[in-house]
C-alpha cells in the first residue's frame, strides 16, 4: 500500500498536519521516534505556562482547530492534547525511530530501525530539535550544577543563578527563578529582539531590569564555570581585544541557548539544499524542499517573515501543508 503522506514527529506539527489529513480524509501515517509529545514533557517546567496566543495576529485569525489552542498550563496541553489523538484514533505510531528514505520512482521509501517499512507519495518531516540543547562548550560545563532546562523551580531557593541566553526561554527561566532567588542573565547581544520575542516576555523582562529583578549582561559570554563562581567576558563583536573577566559568585547555571538541528542523514541519495543555518531551503508555499515532494515544518523551517519559533507556528505550518498539497 502506497499512502499519501508520511509524518515525521510527534510534536505540535506533527500533530497538526496529521489532524489535517485526519480531516481531508487522507491516506496517511505519523510516525514519532519517541512518546506523542515527548520534547514538551521532559524539558518544559512542570509549571509553565504555555503560550498558545498572541505570537502573531496572523496565527491567531487563522488558526482553526479541532484541537485546543489557547494559553494553558502544561499539564493541560498534555492531557488535552493527548486524550484529543485517542479520542479521534489519529494513525500515529511511537517508538519509531526512523532510519533512512529512498526514492523509488515517484514515491519514498521510509524505514525503521527496527525494520519496518512504507512507501507514500510525500513525506512531511516535522522532527523537532528542543531535546539535543546546544553547549557552550568553556571549561566546567560539566558540573552537575549546570543544567539545560527547568522542570522544577521549587528546587531553588536564596541561591545565585546564572541564565544564559536571549530568546523567550532564557527569559522564561530567568523571570520564573528570580522569583526566589538571585538571578544573572548573559546574553551575547546589546539588547533583546523583540521580534523574536513573544510580546509578554519581552514585556516582563524589560519590568525586571527596570525592578533590579534581574541582572542582564548584554554583550557578554560565559568563559569558564567553577565551583562556586560563573566568569564572563565581553563577546568579540562588542569590544574585540578586551580580555577582561568578570567573577561572580554562583551556585546554578541554566544555558538556554537554542538546540541542536534534527538529523537529515536519514535521506539516502537525495541532497537537501541547505540555507545558511543548515536547514533545509524551502522552494514553495508548500513548505517543499530542493527534493520535490519532502516537505519540512516546525523547527526544520526558516519562516522569512515569522522568526519567532513557537508551537502556533509549527501548528500552522501544519495545517498549511497539507492543505497546499492536497487543495
Amino acid at each position: 500500500m502506497t499512502y499519501d503522506m508520511i509524518i515525521i514527529g510527534g510534536g505540535p506539527a506533527g500533530l497538526a498536519a496529521a489532524d489535517e489529513a485526519d480531516q481531508k480524509g487522507l491516506n496517511y501515517l505519523w510516525l514519532e521516534q519517541g512518546r506523542f509529545l515527548q520534547n514538551i514533557e521532559d524539558v518544559y517546567p512542570d509549571d509553565k505556562l504555555v503560550l498558545l496566543k498572541g505570537w502573531d495576529p496572523k496565527f491567531d485569525i487563522e488558526l482553526q482547530t479541532r484541537f485546543p489552542m489557547r494559553d494553558m498550563s502544561k499539564t493541560d496541553l498534555l492531557s488535552l492534547w493527548r486524550n484529543y489523538v485517542k479520542s479521534t484514533d489519529l494513525s500515529l505510531l511511537e517508538n519509531m525511530q526512523i532510519f533512512l528514505i529512498t526514492r523509488q520512482e515517484t514515491s519514498f521509501i521510509i524505514c525503521s530501525a527496527d525494520e519496518k517499512c512504507w512507501q507514500a507519495d510525500h513525506v512531511v518531516m516535522a522532527a523537532g530539535r528542543i531535546s539535543q540543547p546546544n553547549k557552550l562548550g568553556v571549561p566546567g560545563e560539566d558540573l552537575t550544577k549546570v543544567h539545560y532546562n527547568l522542570r522544577r523551580s521549587d528546587q531553588y531557593e536564596n541561591q545565585e543563578i546564572l541564565v544564559v541566553g536571549g530568546g523567550d526561554t532564557a527569559i522564561e527561566v530567568a523571570l520564573k527563578l528570580a522569583e526566589d532567588n538571585r538571578v544573572r542573565l548573559s546574553y551575547r547581544r546589546s539588547k533583546f529582539q523583540a521580534e523574536r520575542l513573544h510580546p509578554s516576555n519581552y514585556q516582563l523582562i524589560q519590568q525586571a531590569i527596570v525592578d533590579n529583578k534581574i541582572t542582564v549582561h548584554f554583550n557578554s559570554k560565559v568563559k569558564k564555570i567553577t565551583k562556586d563562581f560563573v566568569i564572563l567576558s565581553p563577546t568579540e563583536e562588542s569590544d574585540p581585544g578586551w580580555e577582561t573577566q568578570d567573577y561572580y559568585k554562583n551556585e546554578e547555571v541554566f544555558v538556554c541557548i537554542g538546540s541542536q538541528k534534527p538529523a537529515l542523514n536519514i535521506l539516502q541519495g537525495m541532497v537537501l539544499a541547505l540555507n545558511k543555518k543548515g536547514l533545509p531551503e524551502i522552494m514553495d508555499g508548500c513548505c517543499t524542499t530542493s527534493v520535490p515532494n519532502i516537505h519540512v515544518i516546525g523547527d526544520l523551517r526558516v519562516d522569512p517573515v515569522y522568526k519567532r519559533g513557537s508551537i502556533a507556528k509549527s501548528v500552522w505550518e501544519g495545517q498549511m501543508v497539507i492543505r497546499e498539497v492536497f487543495s
